[in-house]
């Protein structure tokens, strides 16, 4: 995958949350580099605890003036990045600085869950970036990422309307129709998302179908999931392909174990959407 490619996956994330209207931010602001755009993300995102904090206790009725200056500060970074909803924060703030404890706290319950929520995806996307907007790719796919970072913001979003990439392709291995199910929920409006319930039918698939990554269960009759490595690892095509275990436990010995044979990265179910598609960006990234 090119650099473009690489950072189209990131700001294609960003797009389809519906708390963020980014293009509005690329039309205002029309020499905003995506550089520029990614590093608002992480000043918000390394402020995320404190102001949790302090919303929690605007709702106690506990909060200090210290706490309302807190969303009056990150009120800047929200709005530089699109944030549809400063509005509810810039009156919870207003309303500390009047003493209006109790209408703050009302407000900040209504919004609490929707902010929480905002602030965990917009975390995760963060973190796939790496620092300063950067991948962990190496230094080649490093310094092409900084100059699509140069790009402004407005060129960016034209290149990813216009560029047509192909679907990846994903494998999921799993003896839980449930669990099938929630993965190709949280997946197939980016990828092509193949399921396989019976783990002995892995090889066959494999004949047919080439995915860019799998994720497989690590508890099935039969075969396994460390068993099903060495299957996968026996095709050319995927002596490097990224798989990521999606297990019940996350004991060290089965992480070590997972790790020593190959795998790239584990999730443990229950798993959380946006850190599955969190952690498959990056993973596709580094491929």
């Amino acid at each position: 995958m090119g650099d473009g490619n690489n950072q189209h996956l990131y700001l294609k994330a960003l797009l389809k949350m519906g708390d963020l209207d980014i293009r509005r931010i690329a039309r205002d602001y029309l020499d905003l580099r995506v550089g520029e755009y990614f590093k608002t993300i992480e000043k918000l995102v390394n402020r995320v605890p404190m102001v949790m904090e302090a919303l929690n206790k605007i709702v106690a009725q506990k909060a200090a003036d210290y706490d309302f200056r807190i969303l009056a500060d990150i009120m800047q970074y929200l709005e530089d990045m699109g944030y549809v909803k400063c509005s509810v924060i810039e009156d919870i703030a207003k309303a500390g600085k009047r003493g209006h404890n109790k209408f703050a706290a009302d407000h900040t319950k209504k919004m609490l869950i929707d902010f929480d929520e905002f602030c965990t995806r917009i975390t995760v996307v963060q973190k796939a970036l790496g620092p300063d907007g950067r991948t962990e790719a190496q230094d080649l796919s490093v310094q092409l990422s900084e100059n699509y970072n140069s790009l402004f913001l407005k060129d960016a979003l034209q290149q990813l309307d216009g560029v047509f990439t192909r679907r990846m392709k994903i494998l999921a291995v799993d003896d839980s129709p449930v669990a099938l199910k929630s993965i190709t929920s949280a997946l197939s409006d980016d990828y092509d998302v193949f399921t396989v319930i019976d783990s002995t039918r892995v090889e066959e698939f494999l004949q047919r179908v080439t995915p860019d990554l799998f994720l497989l269960d690590y508890k099935m009759p039969v075969l396994d999931g460390f068993e099903l490595v060495s299957i996968i690892r026996g095709f050319e095509e995927h002596k490097t392909t990224p798989i990521i275990y999606l297990t019940a436990s996350g004991a060290p010995d089965h992480v070590s174990t997972a790790l020593s044979l190959g795998a790239c990265d584990y999730i443990v179910k229950p798993f959380m959407a946006e850190n599955l598609r969190g952690k498959i960006i990056k993973h596709l990234n580094k491929k």
